[in-house]
């Protein structure tokens, strides 16, 4: 809609909102008759947003289930018919080898910035873990170390099984960077598991008691950190135009870039069910992203967990005129009304 421009002296008529020429505002509905767009495929589980006056945002959420067996290895011997038992130096070197290797697989999980991340580095870890139970395999232990080793193996088994969850989660959108990954892997029975085969190398080898498995992330329960409503990542400044934000049933951050730039020119954050007005926008042609979720990590500028990013395909346009300017409203509410089509958006080329 067009509002009548700060300072317009009183009783001046308003002009035609589409004038001749001029650019036609954006109605905040679509006629009576007018056919709806087709909503976006959904990946797994999604809520659906609408945005009077122009935009409908499906946020993807996640939902999955993961259920898997491992076959435990502790009871396979390291029988006379297997190779030769390895010396202690020998053996020493290569679990501290695996275990730096585990390490730096481990450590890519719980730095990733994505949900498309973690799904990777998730698969990088269980590649690692496959090669080391590859090796560990056809190892007999020296003498002393057969409880331990039968321990590893396991322990290596359960981390397998913990890693193809977590990834699946990611790929769900339940677990959307390193931060929430390594919560959870840090909770599972693998990394319990695999402090307890530390325990008995190290007492089998003592200089392994510091070192082995030290990458492994301490149990933390989940946090639910929040910005306050309404601060902003990005503040636009200098022009007419006004954005009115009605918040939904999860807090979002809503974004505003010109199209093709990879920086926002308004960044957000809009907390459930609060309300927010906008000043300042810059005539213009934007694309509209929203993004939601649980957990806000201020260093990652993002949602940690049950996440959902969406943009709109269509744009939304500021101009002013010598007495009107634009005011856009959007809604973010469960529903899949709205009169502008969206597309799910590339967590990892979301502007922020």
């Amino acid at each position: 809609m067009n509002a009548p421009h700060p300072g317009q002296p009183a009783g001046h008529p308003m002009p035609d909102p589409n004038p001749s020429g001029g650019y036609p505002m954006p109605a905040p509905n679509p006629p009576a008759g007018y056919p709806m767009p087709d909503a976006p495929a959904p990946r797994k589980r999604h809520v659906g947003w609408w945005i009077a006056g122009g935009i409908t945002a499906v946020l993807v959420l996640g939902c999955c289930g993961v259920g898997a067996g491992a076959v435990l290895l502790s009871d396979l011997p390291a029988g006379d018919d297997g190779p030769p038992a390895m010396s202690a130096g020998d053996y020493h070197q290569l679990i501290a080898r695996i275990d730096g290797d585990l390490g730096t697989a481990m450590g890519a999980v719980t730095t990733a910035t994505s949900p498309a991340k973690v799904s990777n580095a998730t698969e990088k870890l269980r590649a690692t873990t496959s090669a080391s139970l590859d090796e560990i395999r056809g190892t007999n232990p020296p003498k002393g170390q057969a409880a331990a080793h039968g321990a590893l193996l396991d322990a290596l088994v359960s981390m397998d099984t913990t890693a193809a969850a977590t990834g699946s989660a990611a790929d769900a959108y339940e677990v959307c960077t390193g931060t929430s990954a390594a919560a959870m892997i840090a909770r599972s029975e693998a990394t319990k598991a695999t402090r307890a085969a530390a325990q008995l190398l190290a007492q089998a080898d003592p200089p392994l008691a510091q070192p082995f498995a030290a990458y492994l992330p301490e149990p933390t329960p989940d946090a639910n950190r929040r910005l306050k409503h309404g601060a902003f990542l990005a503040r636009p400044n200098g022009g007419s135009g006004h954005l009115k934000i009605t918040g939904g049933k999860q807090d979002a951050l809503v974004t505003l870039a010109r199209k093709g730039a990879k920086k926002p020119t308004l960044s957000v954050y809009i907390r459930a069910k609060a309300k927010l007005t906008i000043t300042g926008i810059r005539d213009g042609d934007y694309r509209v992203y929203i993004a939601n979720g649980v957990d806000w990590d201020p260093r990652a500028k993002r949602f940690n967990r049950d996440c959902g990013y969406q943009r709109d395909t269509t744009g939304m346009r500021f101009s002013t005129s010598s007495a009107t300017y634009t005011i856009w409203r959007l809604t973010l509410q469960a529903g899949a009304a709205g009169n502008v089509p969206s597309e799910p958006a590339d967590p990892d080329t979301f502007p922020i």
